[in-house]
């Protein structure tokens, strides 16, 4: 069956915009996300002529079988091979098919706020993925194919779970020993979150500058060193307040704060409430 028969055509001047289809229940309203149109293992034609489309939805498919080719203005055509998903996100200009025999696919069109979050946080890119062979797609069918509340809900999460998924498993590699030396910090920040480390101890431990480590730093976790270390200290100091009888400034001291009050100030920067407060808010 053509993905056309789900959606309305809005224009046949190139490229060919396609409009969402459906109703919007009020569950998609409150949650933010719905799930617009969906099919398992999709068979097209394979064809080698181009066809300029753009969705104003988002869509997430995967290649079950066959191969095929990706197209966009900026990067022309590009391999996509079984075990590959699609990422298409609204108003982008771009075409897909099968190459030589038929396109077997699994694929799930989306729209809503969490969807527009998740592409402007990065998360969500247009583009190919791995996927791999499993119908890591289906599950999510199956739930969204279910009109009851509930079933929308959960397909809602498994949708956003893939998406994030997908993310983690499809970032770049290392590139070098200097970018892992800074991943290997960061677990050594973890496994001593009570020093105090400065910037210099840092770029020693990874065998580079200063500026250098702090760049890579910030390429890793999208902050600062400092800024990673404080929030760090913060949120291992508020599990303490939770489960421990310990004054604040007995805390404090133990995550190499020497003033209380100064660690009560990056407390409350953190966490929203003073470490007094934020004890008595989890019942302590």
């Amino acid at each position: 069956m053509d993905k056309s028969t789900f959606i309305m055509i809005k224009s046949t001047v190139s490229p060919v915009t396609f409009d969402v289809p459906g109703v919007e229940k009020e569950i998609h309203r409150r949650y933010g996300l719905r799930i617009s149109h969906f099919q398992r293992r999709a068979e097209f034609k394979g064809r080698s002529e181009l066809h300029p489309r753009q969705f104003s939805f988002f869509s997430l498919c995967h290649l079950l079988k066959g191969e095929g080719w990706y197209w966009t203005p900026k990067t022309g055509r590009v391999h996509v091979s079984q075990g590959e998903s699609i990422i298409v996100t609204p108003g982008q200009t771009m075409d897909y098919a099968g190459r030589g025999g038929p396109w077997v696919e699994d694929y799930i069109c989306f729209v809503g706020p969490v969807a527009n979050q998740l592409l402007n946080s990065g998360v969500l890119k247009q583009g190919i993925s791995k996927i791999g062979s499993s119908r890591r797609l289906k599950p999510i069918i199956d739930k969204a194919m279910d009109p009851s509340d509930d079933a929308q809900i959960e397909a809602n999460v498994l949708l956003q779970k893939i998406i994030v998924d997908l993310y983690l498993e499809n970032r770049p590699s290392q590139l070098d020993g200097r970018e892992k030396s800074v991943e290997n910090m960061r677990t050594l920040l973890f496994n001593q979150c009570e020093k105090w480390w400065t910037v210099e101890e840092m770029a020693k431990e990874c065998g580079m500058s200063i500026n250098h480590m702090r760049n890579i730093f910030k390429q890793q976790t999208g902050i600062t060193p400092k800024t990673f270390i404080e929030d760090l200290k913060i949120r291992r100091a508020a599990e303490r307040l939770c489960n421990s009888q310990s004054s604040v400034s007995s805390i404090a001291s133990e995550f190499s704060y020497r003033d209380p009050y100064h660690f009560s100030r990056v407390f409350k920067r953190v966490m929203g409430m003073s470490p007094s407060q934020y004890r008595l808010a989890q019942g302590g």
